[in-house]
């Protein structure tokens, strides 16, 4: 009987040895095992707008255990096909890993949510500088407050029944004072749908061989509301359509996702 409870005992620590030894070996296994991602090869550039060769690019590999949420926004090396030939999106330098978020093209047309509609807002000044703007950002528009022209002087009185004309009266820009009638105003936050036509960042319109052209709109998503454009949407519609009304500032609250 003692010989049976020993040999019981000897199975059962055999097993855990066995487990203990086979969760060490995976464990080893998992350290060495690596993943292996596209990478632009020491001392290469590629520039943005320049297409991808396949000599640009090297393997990169990295320890399973240490990819972490790399594993789902790089490129893996296996995937080298899909890459060479296209057009860079941005500058790259030795050593930078291709992410996929890079290999995305501009969309072909105005991204709009149910409910919304597109309205484009005359943008400019030297606070403005639209290579930063791009879809999906959030802005706040700053609206100078809207002005009357007073003179510095005014007209003669003409008495009633004369021959006698206002040709004395100065009718110059010198003699026109513009007055504001309140504080800037802040109407906001939209969604941007586009920068002038463009329907990207800048990058990846530069990449697909967008131009410039003229950005000096800025299209946003305007909500409605039971068939009504919702408050905020008919307050900056109300001041763009304004008399006097040449352009509104424009405040970045937030950057969207890049495409």
């Amino acid at each position: 009987m003692n010989n049976w409870i020993g040999l019981l005992i000897a199975l059962s620590l055999a097993l855990v040895a066995g487990v203990l030894n086979w969760k060490y070996l995976e464990r080893k296994t998992e350290e060495v095992e690596m993943v292996s991602f596209l990478a632009i090869k020491d001392g290469e550039t590629v520039e943005a707008g320049k297409r991808f060769a396949e000599s640009n690019f090297t393997r990169l590999d990295i320890p399973k255990k240490s990819v972490g949420s790399l594993q789902n926004s790089a490129v893996l090396y296996d995937d080298l096909h899909t890459v060479v030939s296209a057009n860079a999106l941005r500058d790259y330098r030795g050593g930078q890993v291709i992410m996929l978020q890079d290999l995305k093209t501009p969309p072909k047309k105005l991204t709009l949510d149910a409910g919304e509609v597109a309205y484009f807002v005359p943008v400019g000044g030297n606070s403005f500088v639209a290579r930063h703007f791009a879809p999906g950002d959030q802005v706040t528009f700053a609206l100078a407050p809207p002005r009357k022209v007073n003179f510095k002087n005014a007209p003669p009185v003409v008495p009633e029944g004369t021959n006698d004309t206002e040709k004395d009266w100065n009718l110059t820009d010198n003699n026109a004072v513009e007055i504001a009638q309140g504080p800037t105003e802040f109407i906001g936050p939209f969604r941007v749908i586009a920068v002038g036509a463009r329907l990207s960042t800048y990058d990846v319109s530069r990449a697909q061989g967008g131009r410039a052209g003229q950005e000096s709109t800025l299209g946003i998503a305007i909500k409605l509301e039971n068939g009504q454009y919702d408050q905020k949407g008919r307050d900056l519609i109300d001041r763009v359509m304004a008399p006097g009304f040449r352009h509104a500032g424009v405040i970045l609250t937030s950057k969207g996702k890049k495409n």
